[in-house]
C-alpha cells in the first residue's frame, strides 16, 4: 500500500529541499574558478587548530570534491606535510 500525502501538500523534491535550482547541482554549471579554488584549498590546507580526525575528514572531503586521482605516496606526503609539526614528526611513511 502506497503512503498517502495529506490533501494540499506538495511533493518535495531534492532541489526544493536544498533550495537550489536543478541546473546548479551539475558540476558543469559551476564557475570555472571552482575547481581552481579546490586545488588551492587542497594544496594549502593545514591542520592548524583542528583535531587530527577533523583534519582527516576535511582532507578526504576536498579530495572527493576535486575528484583527485593521484598516487598514494603523493597523497600521504601532502597529508603529512600539512599536519602540525608536533604530530607530523611522529608519523612514519
Amino acid at each position: 500500500m502506497k503512503p498517502s500525502r495529506r490533501v494540499g501538500q506538495e511533493k518535495l523534491s531534492l532541489k526544493s529541499i536544498l533550495g537550489l535550482s536543478s541546473r546548479k547541482i551539475w558540476r558543469g554549471d559551476l564557475p570555472p574558478s571552482y575547481k581552481q579554488e579546490l586545488y588551492h584549498k587542497i594544496t594549502t590546507h593545514c591542520q592548524e587548530n583542528l583535531k587530527v580526525e577533523e583534519y582527516i575528514c576535511e582532507f578526504e572531503q576536498l579530495q572527493m570534491r576535486i575528484e583527485l586521482n593521484e598516487d598514494n605516496e603523493l597523497t600521504i606526503a601532502r597529508f603529512i606535510k600539512r599536519l602540525s609539526p608536533s604530530i607530523a614528526y611522529k608519523v612514519e611513511l
